[in-house]
């Protein structure tokens, strides 16, 4: 049980890593573009929402480019592949024991 909850401690802590890496893209998008709307009103929150969606996508178009957030990428699919054989080798041997299934 304790490597099971470990691993998926380990997953967690991946998505973490990669998530304060694209929270840092976006970042770094939103600063690059020069934010100088002041006005009130339905047309300016709306012309704000929009570019805060092309910011988010501009970020995931950069992240996608970054050797470092594709390595993290990697490094998280084998983390959550090992977590998952983890978690059922766990409950492989957990129903093995309550239906009584030993070896031979």
């Amino acid at each position: 049980m304790t490597d099971t909850k470990q691993a998926w401690q380990d997953v967690g802590d991946q998505f973490d890593a990669l998530g304060l890496k694209l929270k840092l893209h976006l970042e770094e998008e939103r600063s690059a573009r020069d934010d100088d709307s002041g006005g009130d009103g339905v047309r300016e929150a709306l012309d704000r929402a929009a570019a805060a969606l092309d910011d988010v996508f501009d970020a995931l178009g950069e992240a996608a480019e970054d050797v470092a957030v594709k390595a993290d990428l990697k490094d998280l699919a084998g983390t959550f592949g090992a977590a998952l054989e983890t978690t059922f080798d766990d409950l492989g041997g957990r129903l093995r024991g309550y239906f009584g299934g030993g070896a031979g």
